[in-house]
C-alpha cells in the first residue's frame, strides 16, 4: 500500500501540517507578548501602531535634536 493511494493517511498528514502551522503562530504570538505581530493578525490596528510608532519617533527625535549629533 502507497501512501499517496491511501486517503485516510493523506487527510491526517494534511491535518498535521495545518496543526503545526497554527501551533507556529500561536507560539510566535506568546514569544513575543504582542497581539499583533504582523498585517495577517489584525491589518487595521496594525496600521493604527504603525502610525502612532511613527509619530512617536518623530517627536522624540524633535524633542532631543542632539542624540543624532553625538553630543
Amino acid at each position: 500500500m502507497r501512501l499517496n493511494q491511501n486517503m485516510e493517511s493523506l487527510n491526517v498528514y494534511r491535518n498535521y501540517k495545518k496543526n503545526l502551522t497554527v501551533q507556529a503562530g500561536t507560539l510566535n504570538r506568546i514569544s513575543t507578548g504582542s497581539k499583533i505581530n504582523s498585517a495577517k493578525d489584525n491589518p487595521n490596528k496594525l496600521g493604527v501602531s504603525e502610525g502612532l510608532r511613527m509619530q512617536i519617533a518623530s517627536e522624540s527625535s524633535k524633542a532631543c535634536p542632539h542624540n543624532s549629533q553625538g553630543i
